[in-house]
């Protein structure tokens, strides 16, 4: 290989470094070397046929130092594979006698200066290579192979004393120290002894993740749902939670030495942290507890909010009662978390910070957050809010959870039985859920036709679909028997113009889920699930309004809301209804906006996310008697996390639970324990001669071909298997076998997925013969939901059917999902433990989210395939265990500028439009859409649309917004091309001034580049310089 050949495909050295000092060395008097490896020369069978024969070499090698220090700390031989080459030609079948060149090598060791800091001698690097110098034959048909195959060497340093490389680097503004032995290229290093005499080579690495999960009990405190669902019980628990979290804080501080002077705490494991850390950490572990000290002080007071409190926790209860769990826990972090948030939903404090739940992946972010919607949901209506929207809950990405969806609407069922139970404290409206979600897709469409399409085998809706189609979130009832569900189907309600969500068992079992923009907009389901990109159609919708606390009434007809001065219905498909809203008050706008996975929202998307953050709240507060929207955001990743949540919502964040003072999972962490074992085992490793998506493919024919041969030995002698692997009972062996029947691959690319599956039957499925046959699924984001809904059930029910008799027959089916990044954050199963990586994935961020789809409950097993012609691959495959060791510490700060010149250049025309629609609209109580509306605008309104983008960015920026603002009214009111009744959003749009369009999403600074021809001549004089 040459020297800069780092990330070629065919690597030609390997190389293993290790840190010394001269003093050291010169203390030393040897170091011997073994070096093996395998060679392939061609034979012939008998029938003629040409086949490769493996011949395994070995070298030793003595070093010794003396001679290395007077030979300016050089060493060098070249390795001679006469012997080998011989003794191939010594075979009467070879194909081609062997050249004397045909295999040639070197060793080779050296050293440079190294800058350790902090060391007193002179410290050295020394360098162990290994390459292979035989010149490779490239003409086709060559008749020998110059590769080296399987090289390993092992080092004895026999006494000679060796450093570690040490990194230093910031994390949150803390300094972090991390040890380690050995810098590699195109190979790892590990020691062979305690003592670190001998250290070898090999070709992967494997990384074992410490096995941390979230407390969920502590010692006489009981956080079970039953006990705080108890009126009389629920404070004296929360209040002996309160007791032990003090009496933590107490005694980290009392192990804090005031009169430290290092600034780094003692070394644990190859870590080394500072006490400023430390003592940062405490201090904002006792922030935490005032805020859940607070919460407290609210149950304990105020009557009405233990009471929703209760109820919350019962609805819990019920829900995981019905699911065969009873007596279930809140996670300490969790309800820590919730009775923290009580303070904004209650007293409407700390409005102007972000809650931030950070909690790992598949520790329960989604559950902690249902419990402060649930909670916030009994207290609006026992406060008298009869409907209305309670809480938004925003999704960066187009393709949802779907089992986030499925549990959040299973809760709510569960709520809404119990609120039916106390009507006369929990009046008005049902509880409700509705998804505000996508692009006028058929999943979730913008019309209440588009949906009852559906439902229908004709477009005249007279010929009812039988039976009904199954519900696209819930396909079983939760209120049901768990062993004998009804199916829940979609039922038309041609009187209210929805669609509901019907038990096909029992007819009482009614939900109300609603899908299509209009059915949002008329019914304001209690909580809206949405993707970020959605509320871009403020700018477009008028009656978006209705979801943001907008006056009006119910329409006399049985249809919903209509928001006031506008028409119940003014679209003939959806059947016209001339009934007006009324100017009444209803119900103030949400109080809850919770955005999951706020890590995503970054660069071009953070900024216009932020800018529509600011639409969503201005026009809250103007519905809501000035009362602003509570922002909780989470993400198992952070960093930078105070910047981004001021670039997003212009607030300051309160970060929950927050990190432990004494590290994750230590003896004295309060929300996490170590338990035994591994959460995951990750291996990584680098293809040589082929790339890694067949290596990818090449691993699951491996995997199929284990598995067959396990169980077959297991299904032929149990005890002899239990034995040779250390199982105890049969169960464990079969859970064994069930947690790894179906891998799971991902792959940066939806090409490369879908080849995957093109290419099962050529790599895999010919190979194994009657072993197994291997079927793959492809997931990605252009699945729909029943896609993705069919690939999750059919992973339940195969592991959950799993039958080992079955399983060894000859031709037995397995399965396999090729996945891209939608797997990261739309699939959430425990049945899911093996997976492959074609790659690293493109941010640290994105790695740790899909690392998290396996191991989420049993031990997961993890196979990452490192591009081997990339230089960024190659990096993380040199530096896998320091880079998985301190994997959170490798996440980048999230860039974002909500002040952008260009963001707010992008947005300032969808702020101007959802200004009018939204909030002048409101304002007036009549909606304002159409170009006559503009022209009879007032001065004072304008003045007021001029003050509500100013407060929408809530900052200076660099355009002038009164004249931005005066310029499209001009165009609105001036244009000669447009009628009084144009809605004016689309005479901007037909200006032909690219600003002067709204946002159709916010994934980027959306500005078409316009390719034209160029006069040839110009473009010679361009290249030639001149």
């Amino acid at each position: 290989m040459q020297d800069m050949e780092r990330a070629s495909i065919r690597a030609r050295r390997m190389r293993a470094s290790i840190l010394t000092s001269h003093n050291d060395l010169s203390k030393a008097k040897e170091v011997s070397v073994n070096i093996d490896g395998n060679v392939y020369y061609n034979s012939k069978t008998d029938d003629g046929s040409k086949i490769w024969n493996r011949m395994p070499y070995s070298f030793h090698l003595t070093i010794n130092i003396e001679q290395f220090v007077k030979n300016n700390f050089q060493f060098e031989q070249e390795l001679d594979f006469n012997e080998f080459i011989n003794q191939a030609n010594k075979n009467t079948k070879i194909t081609n006698k062997l050249a004397d060149d045909v295999w040639k090598a070197n060793f080779n060791v050296s050293s440079k200066p190294f800058n350790l800091r902090g060391a007193k001698n002179e410290v050295i690097i020394l360098r162990f290579d290994f390459t292979n110098i035989s010149i490779d034959d490239t003409t086709k048909g060559k008749q020998y192979e110059h590769t080296l195959f399987n090289c390993t060497f092992k080092v004895n340093l026999n006494g000679l004393k060796h450093r570690e490389f040490q990194d230093e680097y910031d994390y949150e503004g803390f300094k972090q120290r991390y040890y380690y032995d050995f810098r590699t290229i195109n190979c790892q290093a590990y020691w062979l002894d305690e003592e670190k005499i001998e250290f070898s080579t090999r070709h992967h690495d494997v990384f074992h993740q410490p096995n941390v999960r979230p407390k969920d009990s502590l010692e006489n405190i009981d956080v079970s749902f039953s006990k705080l669902a108890c009126e009389k019980t629920c404070v004296d628990e929360l209040k002996q939670l309160l007791n032990q979290l003090n009496e933590r804080a107490a005694e980290y501080d009392s192990r804090i030495n005031i009169s430290i002077t290092n600034e780094f705490q003692p070394r644990m494991d190859n870590r080394e942290v500072t006490w400023k850390e430390r003592m940062a950490n405490v201090n904002h572990f006792k922030e935490v507890i005032k805020l859940f000290e607070k919460g407290v002080d609210i149950l304990e007071t105020d009557k009405d909010a233990r009471i929703s409190f209760n109820m919350m926790n019962d609805a819990f209860d019920d829900y995981y009662s019905s699911r065969g769990i009873p007596g279930a826990s809140w996670r300490l972090f969790q309800i820590v978390f919730i009775v923290a948030g009580l303070r904004s939903i209650v007293r409407e404090e700390d409005l102007d910070i972000v809650d931030v739940l950070h909690v790992g992946t598949g520790g329960g972010k989604s559950e902690a957050y249902f419990g402060l919607v649930i909670m916030t949901l009994f207290f609006d209506r026992i406060k008298g809010k009869k409907n209305g929207v309670t809480a938004i809950v925003k999704f960066p990405l187009r393709m949802l959870s779907i089992q986030q969806l499925e549990r959040l609407a299973c809760v709510i069922i569960f709520a809404e039985e119990i609120r039916k139970k106390y009507l006369m404290l929990f009046g008005g409206d049902e509880f409700s859920l509705g998804y505000y979600v996508g692009n006028q897709t058929m999943d979730f469409p913008g019309t209440y036709s588009e949906l009852r399409c559906n439902l229908y085998k004709d477009k005249e809706f007279k010929d009812i679909i039988e039976p009904a189609p199954i519900s696209k979130i819930i396909s079983k009832c939760p209120l049901c028997d768990i062993k004998d569900p009804g199916i829940i189907r979609q039922i038309d309600d041609i009187q209210g113009k929805r669609v509901l969500q019907v038990c096909d068992k029992v007819n009482s079992h009614r939900f109300y889920i609603y899908l299509s923009d209009r059915e949002l907009f008329r019914y304001r389901p209690s909580i809206i699930v949405s993707t970020v990109d959605k509320w871009a159609g403020l700018t477009q919708q008028r009656r978006a309004r209705a979801l943001l606390g907008a006056k009006g009434s119910m329409c006399p007809n049985g249809h919903g809301f209509i928001p006031c001065g506008d028409k119940c219905e003014d679209k003939s498909e959806e059947g016209i209804c001339e009934e007006i809203g009324l100017d009444e008050e209803t119900a103030d706008g949400p109080i809850l906006s919770i955005q999951d996975e706020m890590h995503l929202l970054r660069e071009g998307f953070g900024t216009i996310s932020s800018h529509f953050e600011g639409i969503i709240e201005e026009v809250v507060k103007a519905n809501s008697s000035g009362r602003s929207l509570k922002h909780v955001v989470m993400s198992a990743t952070l960093n930078g996390t105070d910047r981004q949540v001021f670039e997003l919502y212009n607030k300051k964040a309160a970060i929950l639970p927050g990190p432990s003072p004494e590290g994750f999972g230590s003896e004295r962490d309060f929300f996490y324990t170590l338990l035994p074992g591994e959460n995951r085992i990750i291996y990584g490793l680098k293809p040589n001669l082929r790339d890694n998506h067949y290596a990818s493919l090449r691993t699951l024919r491996h995997i199929i071909e284990y598995l067959s041969n396990a169980q077959s030995s297991y299904a032929d002698d149990s005890s002899t298997f239990m034995n040779d692997f250390g199982f105890s009972n049969e169960k464990d062996v079969l859970r064994e076998f069930m947690n790894h029947l179906i891998p799971l691959t991902y792959h940066p690319k939806v090409q490369d997925a879908e080849d995957m599956n093109r290419f099962t039957n050529t790599v895999i499925n010919d190979y194994l013969g009657s072993k197994g046959y291997l079927e793959g699924t492809v997931l990605t984001g252009g699945r729909g939901l029943d896609e993705l809904k069919d690939t999750i059930n059919n992973v339940r029910d195969t592991v959950e059917k799993y039958n080992i008799t079955e399983q060894i027959k000859p031709n037995a089916i397995y399965s396999s999902l090729y996945a891209t990044s939608v797997v990261s954050h739309g699939v959430d199963l425990e049945e899911l433990n093996l997976m492959v990586f074609q790659g690293i994935p493109y941010s640290t961020s994105e790695y740790i989210q899909a690392l998290s789809r396996v191991g989420r409950k049993y031990r997961g097993i993890v196979i990452l395939w490192f591009y081997p012609n990339r230089v960024r691959d190659d990096s993380f495959y040199r530096n896998f265990k320091r880079y998985h060791d301190t994997l959170d510490h490798a996440v980048k700060p999230v860039p974002i500028n909500r002040t952008a010149r260009l963001g707010t250049m992008q947005t300032i025309n969808s702020i101007f439009c959802a200004g009018i629609l939204q909030y002048l609209s409101e304002l007036q109580g009549s909606p304002i859409y159409h170009k006559k509306h503009i022209v009879d605008l007032k001065i004072s309104q304008e003045k007021l649309l001029v003050k509500f983008i100013r407060n929408v960015y809530g900052r200076p920026v660099e355009i002038n917004i009164e004249e931005e603002v005066e310029a499209r009214l001009n165009q609105i009111k001036y244009d000669s091309n447009s009628n009084d009744n144009t809605f004016f959003p689309n005479i901007l749009v037909n200006s032909g001034n690219h600003y002067f369009r709204n946002q159709s999403g916010m994934r980027g600074i959306q500005k078409q580049l316009i390719l034209d021809a160029y006069d040839p001549d110009q473009i010679k004089k361009i290249w030639v310089g001149k």
